[in-house]
């Protein structure tokens, strides 16, 4: 719903035009006649067409009344620009951290050795009262009583992002940045502070934030030529993400200044560092995994694939995980195939592949001897790590 919002924006200088013409036309004595009497005529032929536009004109005046008395209208979070000492201090900070795409190198999106819900119960619901349009495809980060988590949004004439950080209690919000772009990308939680990116696929230059974890204040904004739908990788005091065509970056996590940068591949996934290495594969262009070292940005190895690589890289040991398949996100291919595989951390080597029925858009979790992922075929698998071997199925729908 975003994209046909945002094109409205684009005629709205023609319909202004019409208007003034019309106004200053009823000024115009010898042609006020005519003038309703062409309105009359029109609408007596084309009666349809004459109420939908009465009624965007009505509605129209009456939103944009409405969004300029309305109280409130002001964000939580003004976006101020703070240096790092002078943070918000409402809210104690953790030492906690929440350093990847679904939590860590596993992917499990598991904060603790406790089970999780036995029940269905809803413990609380959050929707963004100000928006026409919502989309959370972000992943929220959980850190102490804190949920991070981003969004896309829409009014009648625009699309914008937000960050929110929620408490883990009750959904309240505790404070919420704002963005000129929608963001897809989940957020990592390092150090006091969130990291996340903004822009959908078809957005072009976006930033990748560092945001005060406690305030939601920017603390520093870092530019790409295309979108960060890519979630941040922290690692050693550095920042590894995808942003897009514009190929991945590894930046000062302090500063948000570049250290590398590895260009002319599409990135979206979010990338993977284990033991020095960070691993992303190519979902557009040529289907490749890559290895690069994590310092510098050289690449070490690279793997041309069957299928584009949507799921995020996990780790296990020297073993790395990818999901794999045709089509895109948004729709399946004509004929649709999908694939789990694992590959030798040092040399790119495949040990094994496991078939699906449409492609593995998610990151592969690791757990106890098995990985689990869901394809877009409907079904939850899990698997032997060590072989590939089928453990068990679940169509889910």
């Amino acid at each position: 719903l975003l994209g046909p919002l945002s094109a409205l924006v684009s005629i709205i200088p023609q319909i202004l035009a019409v208007l003034g013409i019309a106004l200053l036309a009823i000024f115009k004595r010898d042609t006020y006649s005519m003038l309703i009497f062409r309105i009359r005529e029109f609408s007596s032929h084309h009666k349809a067409v004459a109420t939908i536009l009465a009624l965007a004109i009505v509605g129209g005046t009456g939103w944009f009344a409405y969004q300029a008395l309305r109280p409130g209208s002001l964000p939580v979070n003004a976006n101020a620009k703070v240096p790092p000492t002078q943070s918000g201090n409402r809210f104690a900070p953790t030492s906690d951290a929440w350093s990847a795409f679904r939590g860590g190198i596993a992917r499990t999106g598991h904060l603790d050795n406790l089970p999780g819900p036995t029940t269905a119960e809803v413990a609380w619901l959050f929707k963004e009262p100000e928006a026409v349009v919502a989309d959370f495809s972000s992943s929220p980060a959980v850190v102490g009583n804190r949920v991070y988590i981003g969004s896309a949004q829409g009014s009648f004439f625009s699309s914008s992002g937000a960050v929110y950080c929620l408490d883990a209690n009750n959904g309240n919000i505790i404070w919420r940045h704002s963005s000129p772009i929608q963001i897809f990308s989940s957020p990592s939680v390092v150090g006091g502070r969130v990291y996340i990116g903004e822009g959908l696929h078809h957005d072009t230059d976006c930033r990748l934030y560092s945001l005060d974890a406690n305030s939601g204040q920017e603390i520093w904004a870092f530019p790409t030529a295309s979108h960060v739908e890519s979630s941040p990788f922290v690692s050693q005091g550095k920042v590894y993400f995808g942003a897009g065509e514009d190929g991945v970056y590894c930046v000062d996590a302090l500063e948000g200044k570049e250290i590398w940068h590895f260009p002319s591949v599409h990135v979206d996934m979010s990338p993977l560092v284990w033991k020095g290495v960070v691993y992303f594969g190519t979902g557009y262009g040529e289907s490749r995994i890559y290895a690069v070292d994590a310092n510098d940005g050289k690449e070490i190895w690279s793997k041309v694939v069957d299928y584009p690589v949507w799921g995020s890289p996990s780790a296990r040991e020297d073993t790395i995980y990818f999901g794999l398949g045709n089509g895109d996100f948004t729709q399946s291919a004509d004929e649709p195939q999908g694939r789990a595989i694992a590959v030798n951390a040092k040399n790119g080597e495949l040990l094994w592949a496991y078939e699906t029925g449409d492609s593995v858009l998610t990151a592969v979790s690791y757990h106890n001897g098995f990985v689990y992922f869901g394809s877009r075929d409907g079904h939850l698998y899990a698997l032997n790590a060590a072989n590939g071997a089928l453990h068990w199925s679940s169509s889910i729908g």
